[in-house]
């Protein structure tokens, strides 16, 4: 075989092409930033031809799937569902009434979509009642203690 014939040139094709590149040797590229909150994935076709300063008749080409999977990084900050949350709560109610509850999204997946709450102001890391209410009272109350410590989210 001559030097012409054994040469390869590889290239890479996609549908949104404007991401990923590819060598005369091979190696698939990223062109821009990629962000796994739009897309996780990708697939390309790589497509390997050789003689390629040769006739067009004489030459031969092979093409594989590349999948590529966007990996998660924790850029995405938790957000609440709602601007505000307004809630009331009668004045006789016992200590654990279940005031409201408030929901946070984050758009990372896995541990980086893992959320906790607390919340600012007194009574922060107050203990729980040691009153005898019932088996509930004190579940229903730490449930309640919980949401309210984990209430605070630090920006990045």
């Amino acid at each position: 075989m001559s030097g012409n014939e054994s040469s390869t040139k590889t290239s890479v094709s996609h549908a949104q092409s404007t991401y990923f590149s590819s060598t005369l040797s091979g190696e698939i590229y990223i062109l821009s930033p990629l962000d796994r909150e739009t897309k996780d994935h990708y697939t390309l076709t790589a497509v390997a031809r050789d003689n390629p300063g040769g006739s067009p008749n004489n030459r031969r080409e092979s093409s594989v799937q590349v999948l590529v999977t966007v990996l998660d990084v924790n850029d995405y900050r938790p957000r609440f569902t709602n601007r505000v949350y307004n809630t009331s709560v009668f004045e006789n109610k016992p200590s654990g009434t279940s005031v409201i509850t408030v929901t946070a999204i984050d758009l990372d997946e896995g541990e980086n979509a893992a959320i906790i709450y607390s919340i600012l102001g007194p009574n922060v890391g107050k203990k729980l009642p040691t009153n005898d209410r019932g088996p509930d009272f004190l579940e229903r109350f730490a449930k309640i203690s919980i949401l309210f410590k984990l209430f605070h989210i630090s920006s990045h």
